[in-house]
């Protein structure tokens, strides 16, 4: 798969066969991808979790080079949930069933049917750590740490594009996914360049001003 069609299916709607297309041109052909001929229905347990969940289905799984499973889920989101408003649900969802036996983390994918917005979110999560996005959760060794995209939208996501790169290329251990997925050095280099463009304006600044005295005199 070249980088403008993996592009292109990041900017599309969700679509599963396209996204399951992705997964297998991610795991390449030495990484077992298991696609179930029926996704598994997974029952909701809670008045909550079904005011937020219209569908909740697993995919199959994926398997590390470490032999670490890695459950595939698939989350239709009902038409008026936003999940940056619905936190506190989304979390006890994920506790609930996406992580429920899969400690080392999991791959999911939330989407809106229809005519809702074409806006879609890929998270890779694990129970290792906790995040600020689901800092309602009390205690840090049961809040999923969870590291997302989103997709859908006609941006070039040049980041999202090379952390897939970067794991298709890698050795595909579960330490792989964290790497890829940790937005972190993202975050520190952007501030760093920041930090680099305001002190070289602020010297132009005094340099000028310096030089406008000088001229002055």
């Amino acid at each position: 798969m070249e980088r403008n069609e993996l592009k292109n299916i990041l900017q599309q709607p969700y679509q599963r066969n396209l996204w399951i297309k992705t997964l297998q041109f991610l795991t390449g052909q030495d990484n077992p991808l298991t696609i179930y001929v029926e996704p598994k229905e997974v029952s909701l347990s809670s008045k909550k979790q079904t005011e937020i969940v219209r569908r909740l289905v697993q995919l199959g799984t994926v398997t590390t080079t470490d032999n670490i499973v890695l459950p595939i889920f698939e989350i239709e989101l009902q038409e008026k949930v936003r999940i940056e408003y619905n936190r506190v649900g989304v979390n006890e969802l994920i506790k609930s069933h996406i992580l429920k036996d899969a400690f080392s983390g999991a791959i999911s994918t939330y989407y809106y049917n229809g005519n809702m917005p074409q806006e879609w979110r890929f998270s890779f999560i694990s129970k290792h750590g906790a995040s600020d996005f689901f800092d309602e959760v009390e205690g840090i060794e049961t809040a999923p740490k969870k590291y997302t995209y989103i997709f859908g939208t006609s941006e070039h996501h040049r980041t999202a594009l090379e952390r897939l790169f970067n794991l298709k290329q890698s050795a595909f251990k579960l330490e792989d996914f964290f790497e890829a997925f940790n937005v972190e050095p993202v975050s520190q280099n952007f501030f760093k360049e920041y930090k680099n463009f305001f002190l070289d304006f602020v010297h132009h600044l005094a340099s000028t001003e310096n030089r406008q005295v000088f001229e002055g005199e």
